[in-house]
């Protein structure tokens, strides 16, 4: 390795940025005006919501109670999927809760899902869903809407909020 000798390796470093620290005025009013972090806010309040409004029910698919699981296998599972059908993203009547298995590795075990979500709120609300196959491109009010929405909900029945989203 002879050939290497002289060679110097400069070390390629990041230009440094300077972040406004954490949980400070700057910080809130960045992340109040960032979609993504507002969509991220929206989804984690609506989906700690559907866990609460379902706790003590059985998975929506397999019909197994999930009352021995942990908190982080029991998931707001969607009947239609959120990415193809982003109009009833936050709609209730959508999402319900599911275990992790049949969420995420039978990709939501639809053909029990279906059958199980007649039983709980009927069929004509079944085909209203699956009739509907808009693509929604949510603005941030309306995400900010929906956030302070389910958070309400969320303080108003004693219910702990997401880490990092208090």
């Amino acid at each position: 390795m002879s050939y290497l000798k002289g060679l110097e390796i400069k070390k390629r470093t990041a230009p440094y940025r300077e972040k406004p620290k954490r949980n400070t005025k700057e910080r809130r009013e960045l992340n109040e005006n960032d979609k993504k972090f507002v969509a991220k806010q929206a989804k984690a309040f609506f989906h700690r919501w559907v866990k609460w409004r379902d706790r003590g029910l059985p998975c929506c698919a397999c019909g197994e109670s999930m009352s021995h699981l942990p908190e982080h296998m029991r998931q707001a599972s969607h009947y239609r999927p959120s990415k193809n059908n982003s109009a009833i993203r936050y709609h209730p009547d959508n999402v319900h809760l599911g275990c992790s298995y049949c969420n995420e590795h039978l990709a939501g075990n639809e053909s029990n899902y279906r059958i199980r979500l007649v039983q709980k709120i009927g069929l004509e609300r079944v085909e209203w869903l699956e009739s509907q196959r808009q693509v929604k491109k949510w603005s941030i009010e309306e995400l900010r809407e929906i956030r302070d929405k389910y958070k309400a909900l969320l303080i108003e029945n004693g219910v702990p909020l997401p880490r990092n989203y208090n």
